[in-house]
């Protein structure tokens, strides 16, 4: 055999995969040599012969024989490296090892050869994706040979001895310290204050010679040197500037340590010193990665990665990561599904195909102008910068959510691929609850961290216990594609079904999403995409069902017994040993088991053998179902543009679905409703409500409590009023429809029953479609035109209809003119008319306009003087306060059982007692009420506070907020089901939320009510400026220090103190006719306690419509009565000292009284008489207060001087208002100009 291998052989195979080589020839020459003036016997090297380069574009079969064409002589053996793919593997490259051993060479020529193997294979970085062919006759040399070679599985022992191996690495002792720099920057790796650290020893260890001292003395002991890297992420690691030489990396990123064994292929002089090195280092691994973990207070965790080449530290992180996430959902012996999951995901599949080498790579450029079918929600779960731990805690929304996926777009474009976004549609949910996963565990966990500080923990634990991709995220990125001109499509069912057609119809060349897709008989699925490493991975169906020996029946009922959302695994499958753990039993399972049953008998057979009846019966219908799901999920059908089953392919062809199928997919719905569903005009819920008979709601909150699902009962209303505006439309069927309401807390007996059901439990919620006659809006593009000019706006919103419609009603306009006839409403051929009429439409069903005369109501009056910026805030904040659920009181656990984390010390009310209680519960509804105002943020993560109360306030704003878009949604679909053409009138982004860019904040493309979530954040700093104690002029720069994320903290705090007092003028206005005047003592109470009167704003970059400071001059003639106590400006909390004072005549003028009643409120006075009247409001209040004190004060000081002097003041306070009631706004405002 040959003794040696030539350098140039082994550089070449080290570099085929950069100069795109697709075969190697080697051979096995003769090298003589001359020592001591001696013949030495002739050594025998193995060398290059010659290599063939790729051709792109070609097949592989042609591949094949071009190359054994070219290479291969007829009568010398010889030896072929084939890459036997078509583009990189993510393990490595495939090859295939041909020796070619003609029966007409010499037989010790051919022994040679088959001796000399085992030196090539050991030259491919990783031989066990290496097969081998034998070939002595051209038969032999024959493709479908060769694929036959390549098609057979690695023998597990290899595996298994590389997981033995790896498990006894943990225990390998040895002794070894840090130096004290290298513990330094450590514990600034630790802090994240450096990112990467490169570890070496110092000094040459000596196995041997500490073998023989037997001890670790610091003359013995080796010493780890450390050396920063300016890299923070394992693909920047691989773009340094490597050593040759051996070492570690350590890299923290933001979730996981990283910790790198380097071992570099090279060329050295002197073998035995490089692997003398080599073994140093490989015995020293594990005790340097437990001095690195033991530096960390919480143990982060941990992806261990042996590299060989730069691109192995990226493969060997993702590995690694997913090898975690596959082990954590192992525990628990189920498939999570997130929120939004679009695709049938089988458990370990793609695991498995990786194992397999059946996970190709390739260079992105092979991409390039290729139309890509993207599953859309799994391209969204893949954007690692959309995963902030934090987003479920803010209330769902990412802070960069569009920032983060446009920058995903802009990759797109730079490569040249053109992507169709396909979007769930009406999919049935799992079949089983415990698919539906939380961890609780988990979750208080993670409170627990927040509370003592240490969130890098608390991140850890938000990441695994919730989902950051969620129905109310998916529907904004819809719309913010849709306004970026991409195409986007809402699939009638199954997104992955969708895409599968679209494949077999050549729309799309190929599909991105995850590998359950070869369920549908998708032929090749692309499954991650990484435009930094310019590489895509890839699945080929074909080459899976060639290496596994299946069909694609049979492949399909292999993953079935795997497990998925829809069919538990096979009991079978699960087997352990006795007294095995949770997480011992999901590393026994292997999908190779299943692949191996489904080979010995059909699906069929194994379905007799069960341990129980019940067993038997619950897994019988979960495959049953599976099935029906894969071979005939209903899609758009582009031949004749109908929606039928995905295996009644040709046009007009009856579909071949069982009896019972509208009992999973649910009732087919009116081609036009469909319309609506495809183009994104209306979202899956309302639809899915109507064809299946249910509505569930299966996602819990991050905190469960009381408030929330009474709120959530509370909404059916508005759900009837919404199912009823678009079934009135349709058959009676579905306007007759009773539809059961399904909750995460439900019983089984409610959560398993159907709408359908004659028997169904005394506590089944069941709804039914609200259909009333409504108003007989009639909307004119001219009228609508000249109203817009009255009020100079540009945008048709709820102010706008609210003053219109005030207007008009007072004046008995045309607007109102017919308004109680009962006929539908009707608009002229414009967008703007359409808007209107949409608005007019939701205005009514929520009650701010009379349903009986079209007239105005309480709510109505106080809602159309908000500003126009603050108008949907203001109405989500009377919303929740119509269902009591706008308080300062502290929410109560969903279970006594299962009561909040200790840690987080939350307040409970029955423990609160009167001035503690007004305190906690006013900071509480402070923070609440603005935290609905949204802030301006960056395209980064929060990595800031987050707040438990916050959090649970905003699971209610959120459900709150998706039920009125689903009303706009109603709304609008009411009116374009009686005229599909008038779908045209609405532009791309008519329901998009994000701003064309930041110098457009916060005006948005869409014209309609989007009702975007407002994220938490404001109460969050609201609450670090309440209990700020430094200087104020500090505050501007700490608050931008402890919330990045925040672009402009100072002025958003500002105008949330002006949402905070506009609401209090709108409770304050409708306590007594609406009943609320609980709530309005409450919000007076905070004020006093807190924001009698802000503190001082830095006047740095302030604007000059806001008031930087109080007055310190008294500028008025009138001044306030010497005594008289009104809570004044309180003296700020980082200052100390009481929140009322006693206000003297000689300090304090009638002006500043007002302007601290006003709550700072800028009045612009030049004439404008809604300033006037609310300043006649606000002096009417102080003037109702001091008549108010003076009667309090009478019986206690008698009729004194003093009191008289008050009746004085009080007089002329009188006067003054009456004078302002008369005075025209031009005089009133030379008067509050000459106050002020």
């Amino acid at each position: 055999m040959a003794e040696s291998v030539d350098s140039q052989l082994r550089n070449t195979i080290r570099a085929a995969r950069s100069r795109s080589l697709r075969c190697v020839k080697a051979i096995i020459v003769q090298k003589g040599s001359v020592a001591s003036g001696a013949a030495a016997p002739t050594a025998y090297t193995l060398a290059l012969a010659n290599s063939q380069p790729e051709e792109a574009g070609a097949a592989l079969d042609k591949e094949f024989q071009r190359c054994v064409k070219i290479l291969l002589e007829p009568d010398k053996p010889s030896l072929l490296l084939f890459r036997a793919d078509l583009c990189e593997n993510v393990e490595g490259s495939r090859w295939l090892l041909l020796a070619w051993l003609p029966e007409s060479a010499p037989e010790v020529d051919r022994a040679r050869y088959v001796r000399s193997r085992g030196m090539l294979a050991d030259l491919v970085q990783r031989p066990y994706f290496l097969s081998e062919l034998l070939a002595k006759d051209s038969k032999s040399l024959s493709w479908p040979v060769a694929a036959k070679v390549l098609a057979q599985t690695r023998p597990r022992e290899h595996a298994e001895l590389a997981v033995q191996h790896a498990a006894a690495e943990e225990f390998l002792p040895a002794p070894l310290r840090l130096s004290q720099a290298a513990q330094g920057l450590l514990q600034r790796l630790v802090q994240k204050e450096d990112s990467c650290l490169k570890l070496v020893l110092s000094s040459r260890l000596s196995l041997s010679r500490l073998a023989a001292t037997g001890e670790a003395g610091a003359n013995n002991t080796p010493v780890m040197e450390a050396k920063v890297m300016e890299c923070q992420t394992p693909a920047q690691l691989a773009k340094a500037e490597l050593p040759s030489t051996s070492c570690f990396f350590a890299l923290y990123t933001r979730d996981d340590l990283v910790f790198v064994h380097w071992c570099p292929d090279r060329l050295s002089r002197d073998p035995t010193v490089r692997m003398r090195d080599d073994s140093r280092y490989a015995v020293l691994k594990p005790t340097v990665q437990r001095l690195v973990m033991s530096a960390f207070p919480t143990p982060p965790r941990l992806l261990v990665v042996d590299a060989r080449e730069p691109q192995d530290l990226v493969d060997g992180a993702n590995r690694a990561a997913d090898a975690n996430v596959a082990k954590q959902a192992d525990s628990k012996q189920l498939i999570p599904v997130a929120r939004g999951a679009s695709i049938m995901r089988v458990r370990h599949l793609q695991t498995h195909l990786a194992d397999q080498g059946l996970v190709n790579s390739g260079k992105l450029n092979e991409l390039k102008n290729v139309q890509v079918g993207v599953d859309a929600v799994f391209w969204l779960r893949s954007i690692q910068a959309l995963k902030d731990p934090f987003a479920d805690a803010l209330g769902g929304i990412p802070p960069g959510i569009f920032g983060f996926v446009d920058k995903e777009l802009e990759s797109f474009k730079e490569w040249g691929i053109t992507p169709l976004f396909v979007f769930q549609g009406v999919a049935p949910g799992p079949q089983h609850s415990m698919f539906v996963s939380r961890m609780d565990q988990q979750m208080d966990m993670a409170w627990n961290y927040l509370a003592s500080g240490d969130k890098s923990a608390a991140q850890k634990c938000f990441a695994v216990s919730t989902s950051r991709i969620n129905g109310d995220f998916v529907y904004f990125i819809f719309h913010h594609l849709r306004q970026k001109g991409y195409e986007c499509l809402q699939a009638p069912y199954f997104a992955g079904a969708q895409l599968a057609h679209f494949a077999e119809q050549g729309i799309v060349q190929t599909v991105f999403g995850p590998p359950g897709l070869l369920l549908y008989g998708v032929k090749s699925v692309v499954i991650h995409l990484n435009f930094g490493q310019q590489s895509f991975d890839w699945v080929d169906l074909d080459s899976v069902l060639a290496k596994w020996q299946l069909s694609w029946d049979e492949f399909v009922d292999a993953c079935m017994l795997a497990g998925t959302e829809y069919c538990l695994t096979y009991p079978y499958l699960n087997l352990s040993p006795f007294g095995a753990s949770v997480a011992q039993q999901g590393q026994r399972f292997n999908f190779d088991a299943a692949v191996y049953i489904i080979r010995q008998a059909p699906l069929i057979n194994w379905m007799q053998t069960f341990p129980t009846e019940d067993m038997k019966s619950d897994h019988v219908d979960g495959y049953c179902i599976c099935k029906v799901l894969v071979q005939n999920s209903p899609v758009l059908h582009l031949q004749d543009h109908a929606i039928r089953p995905l295996g009644a392919s040709s046009k007009g062809a009856p579909p071949s679905v069982p009896n019972d199928f509208s009992s999973i997919m649910g009732q087919k719905l009116p081609p036009s409703l469909y319309y609506l569903m495809l183009h994104g005009i209306i979202s899956h819920k309302l639809p899915q409500a109507l064809a299946k008979g249910e509505w569930t709601d299966k996602s819990q909150p991050l905190i469960d409590t009381n408030e929330f699902r009474s709120l959530l009962t509370d909404l059916q209303d508005y759900r009837r009023t919404s199912l009823g505006l678009i079934a009135q439309h349709l058959h009676k069927s579905f306007q007759n429809k009773s539809i059961l309401c399904k909750a995460y807390w439900e019983p089984t007996n409610i959560r398993q029953a159907l709408g359908t059901d004659a028997n169904l439990p005394p506590d089944a919620r069941v709804i039914q479609p609200d259909i009333q006659q409504g108003l007989r809006w009639k909307i004119t593009y001219q009228s609508v035109k000249a109203e817009m000019s009255r009020q100079k706006v540009d945008k048709v919103d709820f102010k706008f209809c609210l003053n219109w419609h005030a207007r008009e009603f007072e004046q008995d306009g045309p607007l109102m003119q017919g308004i109680k006839e009962p006929q539908p409403p009707s608009f002229d051929d414009h967008l703007h008319s359409l808007s209107a009429l949409v608005h007019f439409l939701v205005l009514e069903k929520l009650d701010l306009i009379s349903a009986e005369d079209g007239g105005a109501t309480v709510l109505s009056d106080v809602l159309k003087d908000t500003p126009r910026n603050l108008t949907e805030p203001c109405l989500t904040a009377l919303e929740l306060m119509k269902y009591g659920q706008l308080n300062g009181e502290p929410f109560e656990a969903a279970h006594p059982d299962k009561p909040f984390p200790s840690e987080v010390k939350y307040p409970t009310s029955s423990q609160l007692d009167g001035a503690e209680k007004d305190k906690v519960c006013g900071m509480l509804l402070l923070c609440r009420v603005m935290s609905l105002v949204p802030m301006r943020v960056r395209n980064i993560m929060w990595d800031s506070d987050v707040d438990f109360d916050l959090a649970a306030f905003h699971a209610l704003v959120r459900v709150l907020k998706r039920t009125l878009r689903q009303m706009v949604e109603g709304a609008l679909a009411s009116v374009l089901l009686k005229d599909l053409a008038k779908v045209k009138l609405l532009p791309r982004g008519f329901m998009c939320a994000s701003p064309v860019n930041r110098d457009s904040y916060p005006h948005v493309p869409a014209e309609l009510p989007t009702f975007m979530l407002p994220r938490a954040c404001m109460g969050i700093v609201v609450r670090y400026f309440l209990e700020y104690k430094k200087d104020a002029d500090s505050f501007a720069a700490d608050v931008g220090k402890r919330f990045p994320c925040c672009v402009q903290p100072v002025e958003d705090l500002k105008l949330a103190f002006t949402f905070w007092h506009d609401l209090r003028r709108c409770v304050d206005t409708i306590a007594e006719t609406l009943g609320a005047e609980e709530l309005s003592e409450d919000m007076r109470k905070a004020s006093s306690g807190y924001l009698a009167a802000e503190p001082t704003w830095p006047s740095k970059g302030a604007k000059a419509d806001w008031p930087l400071d109080w007055p310190k001059e008294v500028t008025a003639a009138v001044a306030m009565p010497a005594g008289l106590v009104l809570p004044m400006r309180p003296v700020p909390p980082w200052r100390g000292g009481s929140k009322a004072h006693t206000i003297s005549a000689s300090s304090t003028s009638v002006a500043s009284t007002v302007r601290a009643k006003l709550g700072r409120k800028t009045l612009r006075v030049s004439g404008e008489h809604d300033g006037v009247c609310i300043f006649k409001e606000a002096l009417q209040r102080v003037l109702d207060e001091a008549v108010q004190q003076r009667e309090t004060a009478l019986p206690e000081r008698g009729q004194d001087e003093q009191i008289r002097a008050q009746a004085s003041q009080v007089q002329q306070l009188t006067e003054l208002v009456k004078n302002l009631a008369l005075a025209s706004a031009q005089s009133a405002a030379q008067v509050l100009l000459r106050w002020t």
